[in-house]
């Protein structure tokens, strides 16, 4: 088998995914709403992981990632002017996950579809996944609970009234196979890391 494929080990590919930071104020209430969930519904999947709002998805090898990090220093002025506004608890039944809602934002959206577009000319080997943008940040993810105590939970937040707004802290690519951040820019301390 080494021999039909030689060069696999120097070719394996991560998923990867955009992501942007909250500010710490917005970062403390949503673990907050975390810590609520586990409180009164037990546990669920992504309770513990950074708030964030999740750009785009992308596969690649490590050799892409360079010229993907200079596309994105290109837009951190474009991206560090998002207002982003959250507007209410939301959920999507199918997966069982209840988020802060963002209210949707054209702006948003089409950073999106340009980075898509200047990702895949910096690096054409790149796989990506094409999703309509809908911006939230994840409260909880529940696949194992029933689904009659998952929208207790949904109705449960739903009476929660949560209007604030920020702009992005930073921006990061971070690697879901390695679990660990490959580039990260902070908009607060202005530092490339």
């Amino acid at each position: 088998m080494n021999n039909l494929f030689p060069d696999y080990q120097k070719i394996s590919r991560s998923s990867y995914i955009v992501l942007i930071g909250f500010s710490s104020e917005i970062e403390t209430d949503i673990y907050s709403f975390k810590q609520l969930f586990q409180r009164n519904f037990g546990y669920a999947e992504k309770v513990r992981s950074t708030p964030h709002l999740t750009m785009l998805h992308f596969i690649a090898s490590k050799k892409s990632i360079p010229p993907i990090i200079e596309v994105l220093k290109n837009f951190c002025a474009k991206i560090k002017s998002i207002h982003l506004q959250f507007t209410a608890f939301n959920s999507f039944e199918r997966n069982k996950l209840l988020f802060l809602d963002l209210e949707k934002q054209e702006d948003l959206s089409n950073i999106s579809t340009d980075l898509q577009k200047e990702f895949k000319l910096a690096a054409p080997e790149i796989s990506i996944e094409r999703k309509k943008l809908r911006p939230h940040a994840t409260i909880a993810r529940c696949p194992r609970m029933k689904l009659p105590q998952f929208n207790d939970a949904v109705e449960f937040f739903k009476g929660i009234p949560y209007q604030k707004s920020t702009y992005p802290k930073s921006i990061a690519i971070f690697d879901q196979n390695k679990r660990k951040e490959e580039w990260r820019y902070d908009f607060e301390n202005v530092a490339w890391q």
